[in-house]
């Protein structure tokens, strides 16, 4: 999770996050998405391509009889370079490479239930013109299911449009979280007596963010902002990562061991030679290995997603809150 300095300015109860965020983990791999000349706020999941971004549906799509849809038009964006994320984006630096330190990620497909209303969608990022996968960049969360009545402290974190943050800077909430019965995108909420801190748009998507277990990873994602809190996204996100190539946390396999039935005794048989099935995995049909990674489309210029610095708020220093 993380910590901040209270502004006194946001009667919300946000922070802002501390800088560089390059320097923290889990606002290292959370970025601004910029999707056709709307803002949002997205996550990196941890992931067997290691290029999956979570944001919320709304931001991308329309709930239509119960599900998400994406149109086509915004289909054609996505393959048009339109849409793209930028992690740990610092928008009041003073040069394009303080302001994008970890570069802008094309995104190359967008996925939402055509079952659920649970406001949540997967991204697909290409990789960098190094080949590397946003994940070996940024770093990861895993994705976490609260069981009901369960409470954790989380962070909400996200670039909201509304002062004194102006879509420039990263802003944290941190409160006590749990799940309540029934469904709708607020079932993931504080617990009562805490107000909930929502700081605007921009920060839809934005991941709430508690501890994880795996030390490897940033933290785990329990919900995506949609306003008052969020809705149970786990079930919904195995959903969709699972028929996306590489989608699922690569675990390592397990060796399978014969039973009594199919192990012949020692005395039955001698030991033969290994059959051909059971040669090496390097010695496998090379069609059976993954291709290599895309390159990501050319001509697209980080610099034409900048918007116009706008005045800070004055009496904020953001160097010092």
């Amino acid at each position: 999770m993380l910590d901040g300095h209270l502004s006194e300015i946001n009667d919300k109860g946000a922070y802002f996050a501390d800088k560089p965020y390059t320097e923290q983990a889990a606002s290292r791999a959370v970025g601004q998405l910029r999707n056709a000349g709307s803002l949002c706020t997205g996550s990196v999941i941890d992931s067997a391509s290691g290029s999956l971004v979570l944001t919320a549906a709304h931001c991308l799509g329309k709930l239509k009889d119960g599900a998400w849809e994406i149109s086509q038009a915004t289909h054609d964006a996505i393959a048009a370079g339109n849409s793209v994320f930028i992690p740990a984006l610092e928008g009041t630096a003073e040069t394009h490479e303080q302001r994008f330190p970890l570069g802008s990620w094309k995104v190359t497909d967008a996925h939402v239930s055509a079952t659920s209303g649970v406001d949540v969608a997967v991204l697909e990022i290409a990789p960098d013109d190094q080949g590397r996968t946003i994940q070996e960049v940024t770093g990861a969360f895993g994705v976490r299911e609260l069981q009901q009545g369960e409470v954790v402290q989380a962070s909400l974190i996200g670039y909201p449009a509304p002062a004194p943050f102006h879509s420039k800077s990263q802003s944290v909430c941190v409160g006590n979280y749990t799940k309540y019965e029934g469904g709708g995108n607020s079932q993931i909420r504080r617990v009562n007596g805490e107000r909930e801190c929502w700081v605007g748009g921009g920060s839809s998507g934005g991941p709430f963010v508690t501890t994880s277990e795996n030390p490897a990873l940033a933290g785990d994602v329990i919900t995506v902002l949609n306003s008052g809190g969020g809705g149970d996204i786990a079930p919904v996100v195995r959903e969709l990562v699972s028929n996306i190539k590489g989608g699922l946390p690569a675990e390592a396999p397990k060796p399978e061991q014969p039973t009594a039935e199919q192990q012949p005794a020692e005395e039955a048989q001698p030991a033969q030679p290994a059959p051909q099935e059971n040669k090496p995995a390097e010695e496998a049909d090379p069609a059976e290995k993954p291709s290599a990674p895309e390159a990501p489309v050319k001509g697209i210029d980080p610099a034409q997603f900048e918007q116009q610095p706008q005045a800070p708020v004055k009496g904020i220093d953001p160097a010092t809150v």
